[in-house]
């Protein structure tokens, strides 16, 4: 983080890709260790969906409050440059912070044997059908922010025609609407069961998008509202799949009498992972179109309309693809009960 946030004088594009890739491996451990860890806090069907709310709203403002740093900054006379090191200082000065009281304050049951990864225990997950539905609607739900992500800041600016800070303030709200979501998607998952609770949220979110793609170009209050709407269901993957791993990982448990619930976190990780790498292809289709890059570039009709194709017509194919996948899964929360019934009984 320092060296990416803090580089030398000088340092070039070799450099920068280096600790880019050494981030990127620190940040995947890091996440996959919060999600397993947080698997095992509680057994309850219900209070898992709590704990990933907890852990999503945490990961939130996490990345408000980074966003608003450089904004600060500037609003202090600050340069970009400064604002990006105040951004890489206040992760670093964190970090062990966090980690730290982490790490001291949070119970985590010792597993009563070691458990070893291997290529036949991924096969042996690809196997079972809870599992291959997840990874599924893990893959979609990459895809859909992946592309908003992706292509965000070209449609606002060129399909909609705002400014540099009004996009921003755009992306800002899409993720601070995520503050409303966490509490929204894991209470409901507590009244109907997390499956159909995620499949609300998709079905929310394609909605969503179709709102923002109706809204006139210049309308800043009313797509301020569209955005608001699509934040509020983006992180419902986060939550909930997380949720319904973890029950996987107790049906796992049963079936092999090994817990190999960080394998499992580790196939969901790389899925998602996948989905938000595969969105950067939305780059092709749209240089195919005639879309220019560069700012302030006039655009023809043929690559707006290719624009708002793939900034809101993928989405919302992933999204309700992604539904209807999840919509049926088998582990809810009697089958779950069940599970831990046995558990206990052979313990």
């Amino acid at each position: 983080t320092y060296l990416l946030f803090l580089p030398p004088k000088g340092a070039g594009p070799v450099f920068l890709t280096v600790w880019l890739l050494v981030i990127y491996v620190g940040f995947s451990i890091s996440v996959l260790a919060q999600t397993s860890w947080a698997s095992v806090l509680s057994p309850d069907y219900d209070q898992r969906s709590r704990i990933y709310g907890f852990w999503t709203t945490g990961n939130v403002i996490g990345i408000l409050l980074v966003l608003l740093l450089p904004v600060a900054v500037g609003a202090m006379g600050g340069t970009q440059a400064e604002g990006v090191a105040a951004m890489g200082w206040f992760i670093v000065i964190l970090l062990p912070i966090t980690i730290g009281l982490a790490v001291r304050r949070v119970p985590e049951p010792m597993p009563k044997e070691a458990s070893h990864a291997s290529l036949r225990d991924y096969a042996d997950f690809l196997r079972e059908g809870s599992v291959r539905r997840l990874m599924i609607t893990d893959l979609l739900f990459g895809l859909a922010p992946g592309v908003t992500g992706a292509l965000a800041l070209f449609y606002f600016q060129a399909a909609k025609g705002m400014e540099e800070m009004q996009a921003n303030i755009l992306i800002f709200l899409y993720f601070a609407a995520g503050l409303i979501g966490a509490a929204l998607w894991s209470w409901l998952a507590t009244k109907i069961g997390k499956h159909r609770a995620l499949a609300v949220a998709g079905v929310m979110f394609a909605v969503a998008y179709i709102a923002v793609a109706l809204v006139p170009a210049g309308n800043f209050p009313l797509i301020c509202l569209t955005m608001t709407g699509v934040g509020v269901p983006f992180c419902a993957g986060q939550v909930l799949l997380r949720a319904m791993l973890a029950d996987v990982g107790d049906e796992d448990r049963l079936k092999s009498g090994k817990d190999r619930t960080g394998q499992l976190f580790a196939l969901l990780t790389a899925t998602n992972k996948i989905g938000y790498a595969l969105a950067g292809a939305t780059f092709i289709p749209l240089g195919m179109a005639g879309f220019n890059r560069e700012a302030g570039a006039v655009q023809t009709d043929q690559a707006i309309l290719a624009l708002q194709v793939l900034f809101v017509g993928l989405p919302i194919l992933f999204l309700l693809a992604a539904a209807a996948v999840i919509y049926n899964f088998p582990i809810d929360k009697e089958r779950q009960a069940e599970i831990r019934r046995q558990l206990e009984a052979r313990a």
